[in-house]
C-alpha cells in the first residue's frame, strides 16, 4: 500500500494511540490493531525507538521484541521542512479543491516556508 505523507502521519498517530492504550506492545499488536502489514508496524515502532519515544524491554534470539512507551516523552507531529512556496501551494490546491487566496496561504505555510498574501 502506498502511503502519502498525510496518511503516513495519520497512521503513526493511530499507532501511537494504540501504544499508549496497550502499554507494552510489539509489532504484532500494532499491526493487528491497525490492519497494516508487519513491515509497516515495524517501521513505525523503529522510528519511535530512534526518537526516544519507546524503549525495547525484551530483545533476543527466538524472542519477540517488546516495547514500552517512555512516560515523559511528548510526541509532537511536526511538519517536515516544507518544500518551496510553489510546491506547498500546488499541494494545498490539490487537497482543498475549492479555496480562496486566504485558504491557500493558511494551508500552504510551514514554519520554514511561510506563505503570505
Amino acid at each position: 500500500m502506498f502511503l502519502t505523507p498525510d496518511t503516513r502521519a495519520a497512521l503513526a498517530d493511530a499507532a501511537w494511540a494504540v501504544a499508549l492504550r496497550i502499554g507494552t506492545f510489539g509489532y504484532a499488536e500494532i499491526s493487528a490493531e491497525l490492519h497494516v502489514s508487519m513491515y509497516q508496524a515495524t517501521e513505525i515502532v523503529r522510528a519511535w525507538e530512534k526518537d526516544g519515544a519507546c524503549v525495547n524491554i525484551q530483545r533476543g534470539v527466538g524472542r519477540r521484541n517488546l516495547y514500552r512507551v517512555v512516560a515523559d516523552f511528548q510526541r509532537t507531529r511536526e511538519a517536515g521542512p516544507g518544500g518551496s512556496v510553489p510546491l506547498n501551494l500546488w499541494t494545498s490546491m490539490r487537497g482543498l479543491k475549492s479555496f480562496t487566496p486566504t485558504d491557500l496561504a493558511a494551508h500552504s505555510s510551514t514554519a520554514s516556508v511561510p506563505v503570505k498574501l
